[in-house]
């Protein structure tokens, strides 16, 4: 798990666009989704509108997804946590679920700054795997994790700013696992 803030590249604004080119409809997903809720807080309860929870990029490896996501999260000075299946599996009993529970803990923190706050999600079909998966560990992951992004609901509600973004190259895979709870969740851009 790695963290990291927004922040000014080479004595000027960073801007998406200068990390990645193309995708257009990915960077207005992620600003809006990071900035709107902040921008438009008043309107948005005075209509009594719900932002989304979360983004899932799906695209081929090597299209600039993880790349994007910095990208953006630094453009809009927001707080940024990535989490991936390396940083999280861990051969002790409860390890792994506590690194997942630190990370929403420490996104959290953040976020009752009055921070923005990003969580990344690389490669969430590999902490996410088949249902009938044998290991046990693999479904206690997954389990922790559809909890704590859950949870993020109530944090989103009660105005705290956490978003959650995640990642995969393998959407097919994620909907014949029977991920419908990922699909509640996020929206999906398509990555070119």
């Amino acid at each position: 798990m790695e963290s990291s803030n927004g922040s000014t590249t080479g004595g000027r604004e960073w801007m998406a666009e200068d990390a990645i080119a193309g995708n257009a409809e990915a960077v207005r997903a992620l600003r809006e989704l990071i900035m709107y809720p902040l921008l438009y807080s008043q309107e948005s309860q005075k209509l009594g509108l719900k932002w989304p929870r979360g983004l899932l990029l799906y695209g081929p490896p090597g299209t600039g997804k993880t790349s994007l996501v910095r990208a953006v999260v630094q453009e809009c000075g927001a707080h940024l946590t990535v989490i991936s299946p390396h940083s999280v599996h861990r051969a002790h009993t409860g390890e792994s679920e506590r690194v997942l529970r630190e990370a929403f803990a420490k996104a959290s923190s953040h976020a009752n700054l009055g921070k923005p706050s990003v969580i990344f999600i690389d490669e969430i079909d590999v902490l996410c795997p088949r249902r009938d998966s044998r290991r046990e560990q693999d479904v206690r992951v997954a389990s922790q994790l559809f909890m704590l992004m859950d949870s993020n609901k109530s944090v989103s509600t009660s105005g705290l700013h956490v978003v959650v973004v995640a990642s995969t190259n393998r959407w097919v895979l994620l909907m014949f696992q029977g991920s419908n709870f990922l699909v509640s969740i996020f929206s999906c851009v398509v990555f070119k």
